[in-house]
């Protein structure tokens, strides 16, 4: 269940891998695309790139993360944008829109992006 009354990102684990945040793209786009924002997020702390901040809201993240990736800096606030209006705005998102910030984790992981 997830924590909807906090702006933070929450706990999160990146053991989920971004093939399974694919698979639930197909059905349920909004999870998919507030855990593949967490995901890049923690991928990026477990990495040493930016400092874990557990009480970090998506655009305090996203300003830790265009520090260290300027060249994604739209992608990123978009990122942060959409979690927010998914998660506490409690927007419809598209899978599309999933998909967008699951090619944002595989461009700041530094993978292929997937077709």
């Amino acid at each position: 269940s997830r924590r909807r009354h906090t702006r933070y990102i929450g706990d999160w684990s990146s053991d989920v891998c971004s093939s399974d945040l694919a698979a639930l793209a197909g059905g349920d786009a909004a999870g998919a695309l507030v855990d593949a924002y967490r995901a890049a997020a923690v991928r990026q702390v477990e990495r040493g790139r930016i400092e874990d901040l557990p009480q970090a809201t998506a655009h305090e993240l996203a300003d830790a993360l265009v520090a260290v990736f300027p060249e994604h800096r739209a992608a990123v606030l978009r990122g942060a944008d959409l979690f927010d209006g998914v998660l506490y705005g409690e927007r419809p998102a598209t899978t599309g829109q999933a998909a967008e910030l699951l090619a944002l984790d595989d461009a700041l992981s530094g993978r292929a992006v997937r077709r």
